[in-house]
Formats: structure tokens, sequence, C-alpha cells
């Protein structure tokens, strides 16, 4: 083999594996600034209505497991008494693609998006975890997007008191934690 000659695949170099010049996209090609809503953007922040609830979620996607291929998404939700969705948004993670900062731009978006006070359901525990811990908290990861959460929560336009609620579970699993239905809902909208 000599460098430059493309007369042998680089497939072949690689023992089989995809080369990353062929899977991974440095950026991405939509627009990651821009989100969907249910409301103008001229009514925002959505005021929670009383006893209404808040959930956030982010996901990698099809591709999950491959970080050369995984898009990440976040999205925010508001419930009413009702069990009724009355706000949601949802867009692309910008930046690096993982679930853990698409979980936590996700509860980042909750308090930008809205105001008023709720309980704010979180299927990541380690969302819950660091904002319980408070601002004053180091984090050994994703410390400049902590950083714009805490900047953000400073605004005080929403008090969201985060909640755990455990993920993928069906609702018979749900009522044998003691999880209230709320929490579930809202985790699934």
């Amino acid at each position: 083999y000599q460098p430059g000659n493309t007369s042998f695949p680089e497939l072949m170099w690689l023992r089989g594996m995809t080369p990353a010049s062929l899977t991974f996209v440095n950026k991405l090609s939509e627009d990651c600034t821009s989100f969907q809503c249910s409301h103008p953007l001229h009514q925002l922040p959505f005021v929670i209505p009383p006893n209404g609830s808040v959930g956030s979620d982010g996901g990698g996607g099809k591709h999950s497991k491959d970080p050369r291929l995984r898009r990440c998404v976040w999205s925010v939700v508001v419930l009413d008494c009702d069990f009724n969705v009355i706000f949601w948004a949802g867009g692309l993670l910008p930046g690096k693609q993982t679930v853990p900062r698409a979980e936590l731009y996700g509860a980042k978006l909750a308090h930008l998006l809205t105001s008023g006070q709720a309980d704010h359901f979180i299927d990541a525990y380690n969302v819950v975890r660091g904002i319980c811990q408070g601002k004053h908290k180091l984090h050994c990861s994703n410390t400049l997007l902590w950083a714009e959460f805490w900047e953000t929560k400073a605004l005080g336009r929403s008090q969201l008191h985060p909640i755990w609620t455990p993920s993928h579970k069906d609702p018979t699993e749900i009522e044998s934690l003691g999880v209230s239905p709320v929490a579930w809902v809202t985790n699934h909208c």
C-alpha cells in the first residue's frame, strides 16, 4: 500500500468497517436554531395554567447507538390539569449530538419557553440530579450547556420543580412503582 494509491478501496484497509468519511456529517444540513412550536413566537413564553405540568425530553433517533449517524432532538410539552397537551415545542439539538445533551437542552428550553410554576417531569436522572444540586455544582461533562441552563433559569420566567420519571415503562409498571399518572402522561407526550 502506498499513500495516495486509489487502486485499493479504503474499506479494505479498515477490515470491513465503514469509513467515517462515508457516514459522518460534520455539520447538520438542517437549521438547528429553529424549532417547531404550537404557538406563534410573539405569544411566548407560554403561561403555565394552575395545576399544569411541564415535561421535557431528548432522544437520539433511529441511529442513537452510532455517534457518526446520531441526530438528536429535544421537546417540551405543557399539560393542563386534565392531561390535555396545551403547548408543545421541539427541534434539532445544535452542536455535539449526544442524548444527555438533548435531555439537558430540553430542560433548558422548558425554562425559556414557559412562564409560571409547575412540576417539571424529566426522565433523565442525571439532569434532575444536576438541577437539584444547584448551579454551583461542577459538572464534568456538558459544562457549557449547564452554564446556559443556569443563565436561562436565572431569567426567572418559570419556577419548574424537577421530578424524575422512569422512562420506557408501561402504565402497569408505573403504577407498581408509585409514579403519578400525570408524570407518565407528561413523559409520553
